[in-house]
């Protein structure tokens, strides 16, 4: 049995069962409808004219402005008028279609919960923030607040009492749900009684309100993160707030220790290990090119501020300026990397060395196990020799290739970098001690991105699996539960 709630003229509602009485005749509902209802024939087409019947609720509030077969004539709304009656002298003409009540003119008194019994300060709904709007997306209102700086927008739902307490405003704009998205995206940040500011404020202007509460400055460069700034600025969460929810970010989650670290210093000591990193990098600049940058120590800066935050290793700063150092005729870097090349061409032949460091390259960013094309890169090789391209191009060439073969693979990592999770999931979920880079549940965990049931179902899936004690457990607990089912003593 289903019961619906059914609308009716000046906000008269009441109830009605869909399913009939018997097998052949019209339900309760669809005599209402029809207006063969003795005592409520005001609800014929209701639901044409007066909004779409909802589903009966538990917090149904229960009917008014109804009647059935067994109300007085003298008693009926529908004969005498609505608050006519003496056990209903209200007068609904200023409620909505859904039930919600219009406040009378000259009236004073608001409503201070939502209609999910949510406490608020209508006072406030009164003076939006000055970049907001109000918009309609199907049969729902938003309050969409732009910022400035082309930094994209935010968007709280209104409730419907609470669209009537902001004095039924037009809305600036209507949308379907796919076409609000596309144009407004997904910073939903709650209802609209939680905003507390004026959202009209330039982005850096209200990242530095933010992070001034504890000295530490959140990196703009996600969503993520640019909803978090614009929800901690418009609903004033404090600082250990706005800390807390930071932490909790998959951002901060997937960050390096180092980088960790970091963000818990204060900006003075960033400040000093900032500098300390460059006086490492500057020293290793000097022993590579036999002379400190063009600009002196803050040249490297950039560098040092990357090693400070963790974004690349020192050992990874260190190769890139030896790197670039062995480009530059005359530097300790160059002589050495000349002198390393004349051993190995003397051993090996130019060519076969340039062939030696392609495959060394692709083992190490491609991972051993994936096939070789042996004609291209000797082809490399000889394009190497013959200086129609150079080293740098040709790494960079493979480490692309190794981000296209992994997906998710971030081309500068290793494929022992990039694999060290997944194989210490087979190591302990196998309990084994050496897991290759060809191993099958390895390949299977990173080409599919396995996790949760699927990871678990791809393990027991391995040969290797039965050996665990994991399962031997399992199965012993499955065999004594069969036998208990049974009716043997285990």
């Amino acid at each position: 049995m289903v019961q619906m709630v059914v609308y009716g003229p000046n906000g008269a509602r009441t109830t009605a069962n869909t399913e009939p009485d018997k097998p052949g005749e019209l339900s309760e509902y669809q005599r209402l409808l029809a207006g063969l209802e003795p005592g409520r024939e005001g609800y014929k087409d209701a639901a044409q004219n007066f909004g779409a019947p909802t589903l009966l609720t538990e917090d149904y509030a229960g009917d008014y402005g109804g009647e059935d077969a067994s109300t007085p004539m003298d008693q009926r709304e529908s004969e005498v008028g609505v608050g006519g009656t003496d056990y209903d002298k209200k007068d609904y003409s200023n409620v909505d279609a859904q039930g919600y009540e219009q406040p009378s003119e000259g009236s004073s008194s608001e409503e201070t919960t939502t209609e999910d019994g949510e406490e608020y300060d209508p006072s406030a709904l009164r003076q939006l923030p000055n970049a907001s709007k109000i918009v309609k997306v199907g049969d729902e209102y938003r309050a969409v607040l732009e910022f400035s700086d082309g930094l994209g927008a935010a968007w709280y739902d209104v409730t419907s009492t609470q669209y009537l307490n902001l004095g039924s405003p037009t809305p600036k704009e209507e949308y379907t749900l796919s076409g609000f998205s596309n144009k407004y995206g997904d910073f939903y940040f709650g209802n609209l009684n939680e905003i507390e500011v004026n959202g009209d404020v330039a982005w850096q202007e209200m990242t530095k309100s933010i992070f001034a509460e504890y000295g530490q400055y959140i990196p703009l460069d996600s969503p993520e993160l640019k909803r978090l700034v614009m929800q901690a600025y418009l609903e004033s969460w404090d600082g250990e707030q706005t800390k807390a929810a930071y932490k909790n970010t998959s951002y901060y989650n997937n960050m390096t220790n180092q980088a960790r670290t970091f963000s818990g210093l204060s900006s003075s000591e960033q400040a000093a290990e900032i500098e300390r990193n460059q006086y490492k990098l500057l020293a290793h600049h000097i022993y590579e090119n036999g002379e400190e940058p063009t600009g002196g120590i803050e040249d490297l800066l950039e560098q040092a501020t990357a090693v400070s935050k963790g974004l690349i290793g020192l050992e990874g700063a260190y190769y890139s300026i030896t790197n670039n150092a062995e480009g530059v005729e005359g530097s300790s870097a160059h002589r050495r990397l000349n002198d390393q090349k004349a051993e190995k061409n003397e051993a090996l032949g130019e060519s076969d060395g340039w062939y030696s460091r392609i495959l060394n390259a692709h083992n190490t960013y491609q991972g051993s196990h994936v096939s070789v094309d042996e004609g291209q890169y000797r082809e490399l090789a000889k394009q190497l020799t013959t200086k129609e391209k150079d080293w740098n191009t040709i790494l960079g060439e493979i480490q692309e290739a190794s981000g296209i073969t992994y997906v998710n693979k971030d081309p500068l990592l290793t494929y022992n970098q990039y694999s060290s999770g997944a194989k210490g999931i087979v190591k302990g979920a196998l309990e084994i001690e050496n897991v290759s880079n060809e191993d099958s549940l390895v390949t299977r965990i990173l080409s599919e991105e396995l996790q949760g049931k699927d990871l678990d179902k791809a393990i027991r899936e391995d040969s290797r699996f039965l050996n665990t004690t994991r399962a031997k457990d399992e199965l012993t607990s499955s065999v004594n539960s069969l036998g208990k089912a049974l009716g043997f003593e285990v």
